[in-house]
């Protein structure tokens, strides 16, 4: 795991299911389900926001609890953006996919 910062040139995130090892999940309604920022990135060089359209909270900058509140398919990812006004630059995580039944 690495710690990345604005110099970097990995343009890379990578977010995962908390205690679930694929890219999706099938889960009940009302469910809540744990996704983390699986890279770590510098909270001064970057800011984070969750793309999705089910209901989360966010418990830290790297994990976010998602409350599976609509039955159907949903996508899932990390948009992680720079700070740095002369250096702007947007870099999204992969995506997981929630399966609410």
């Amino acid at each position: 795991m690495a710690i990345l910062g604005l110099n970097s040139t990995f343009k890379a995130a990578r977010i995962k299911f908390h205690n679930h090892p694929k890219d999706y999940v099938v889960v009940a309604e009302d469910e809540e389900v744990d996704v983390w920022l699986d890279t770590l990135f510098n909270k001064d060089s970057y800011s984070f926001q969750m793309v999705t359209g089910l209901s989360f909270v966010k418990v830290s900058d790297y994990r976010y609890r998602i409350t599976c509140d609509q039955t159907g398919f949903s996508t899932v990812r990390v948009k992680l953006v720079t700070k740095d006004k002369d250096n702007s630059a947007e870099i999204f995580s992969n995506s997981l996919l929630i399966i609410v039944k």
